[in-house]
């Protein structure tokens, strides 16, 4: 049975639920991936620093291992590493696993790289967003990203992975062209059923991190251009004060909720017209899934991962340009109907193409080629 570490902590306090709990999209695909994988022939752990205990129904059942079996027991759970005190190192070591996995060019991704040269592991690195392959990231380069991490060591964490998942095609030539390291396209995986009669709904809905990169703000700008319409900002504060900067400027069309967990999500998608996205860069937003899954079309000032939006007619890409946003937000305000088609055909893209069983047999595959290959993370410095 092949063990597999999932170096991503932000995981646990996600599924804990805690009141004010930041998490993204890497949070979402690493739990789905590993949760996927615990119900296929793997042994799964998940780091967590914290220490905390982990009550088993936030960890959910998947398979039963020959040992629980014998015991009478019907599930087992992803097992979660807790070492407290102790560094991070302590706590790979603590896994033993044939392979790390870990999301996104940054200096924790980093730190691994260098363990995993060092202990002679392989690591695998899902891209996170677009950003992981910015220009930017050179050796020699220590000014911070938005996020705060080194340029240098985002990109020893690209170079130190040996093997790289990446979302779209567009990540894959970015991979290629910047770091002459070819990479597997797994698109973001999302149960999706059937889509169910939606009563008809009117709020513009925005989620996403109280970051610069994210945009907020023109949030702000389009509810002040349209103020007969309500628009819900799902806007999670990471303490740089852009959480509440946007409180206090917005005006009475706008509702701020500070976190909501995944399960939660539903509720805030059957209300919404649509699903507002102002980034200025992502890599594929789970939130664009969350709308399919729900068939709630995509408003985008500028994202549109591989043309995915504009191909399969699911919602509106603006081109940078706020005015053409805010058009398209009146539009679908006064067409419902036109909103409800573009969100049924989005609902049809992401129930065809990121069924949740078709991508984890996909990385299931790259999991087991990579260990197979016997290729360490030190076998390619």
């Amino acid at each position: 049975m092949i063990r597999v570490c999932f170096a991503t902590p932000g995981v646990l306090p996600m599924l804990r639920k805690a009141a004010g709990t930041v998490y993204g999209g890497s949070e979402l695909r690493a739990w789905r991936f590993a949760r996927g994988l615990a119900g296929l022939d793997f042994d799964v752990s998940i780091a967590a620093a914290d220490g905390g205990l982990v009550p088993t129904d936030e960890l959910g059942p998947v398979r039963a291992p020959s040992s629980a079996a014998k015991r009478g027991w019907l599930s087992r759970l992803v097992t979660p590493l807790r070492h407290r005190h102790s560094g991070d190192g302590a706590l790979w070591s603590a896994a033993n696993a044939d392979i790390y996995v870990a999301f996104g060019a940054a200096e924790y991704n980093a730190d691994l790289a260098d363990w995993c040269k060092a202990n002679e592991r392989p690591l695998l690195l899902f891209a996170g967003s677009d950003a992981d392959f910015s220009v930017d990231y050179r050796p020699g380069n220590s000014a911070r990203n938005v996020w705060g991490s080194r340029c240098d060591r985002c990109f020893d964490s690209v170079v130190g992975a040996t093997a790289i998942v990446v979302q779209t095609e567009f990540q894959r030539r970015s991979a290629l062209e910047r770091y002459g390291r070819d990479a597997d396209v797994v698109v973001n995986p999302i149960p999706v059923a059937e889509l169910a009669d939606r009563a008809d709904a009117g709020a513009f809905l925005w989620i996403g991190k109280a970051v610069p990169n994210k945009r907020p703000d023109l949030v702000l700008e389009i509810a002040r251009a349209c103020p007969e319409h309500m628009f819900v900002m799902i806007l999670n504060d990471v303490g740089n004060g852009l959480f509440e900067k946007i409180s206090r400027d917005k005006g009475a069309n706008v509702e701020i909720i500070r976190s909501v967990a995944p399960d939660d999500l539903g509720a805030y998608f059957a209300r919404a017209r649509a699903l507002l996205c102002t980034s200025d860069f992502e890599g594929f937003p789970n939130t664009f899934l969350d709308a399919g899954r729900f068939g709630v079309p995509v408003l985008s000032l500028t994202v549109d991962p591989d043309d995915l939006v504009t191909r399969e007619q699911g919602g509106c890409i603006a081109d940078g340009k706020i005015d053409r946003l805010i058009d398209a937000v009146v539009d679908y305000a006064n067409d419902p109907d036109k909103a409800r088609l573009a969100g049924r055909r989005w609902h049809d893209y992401v129930r065809r193409r990121h069924d949740l069983d078709g991508r984890v047999a996909e990385f299931a595959a790259i999991v087991r080629r990579t260990v197979r290959s016997g290729v360490s993370v030190k076998a390619l410095s």
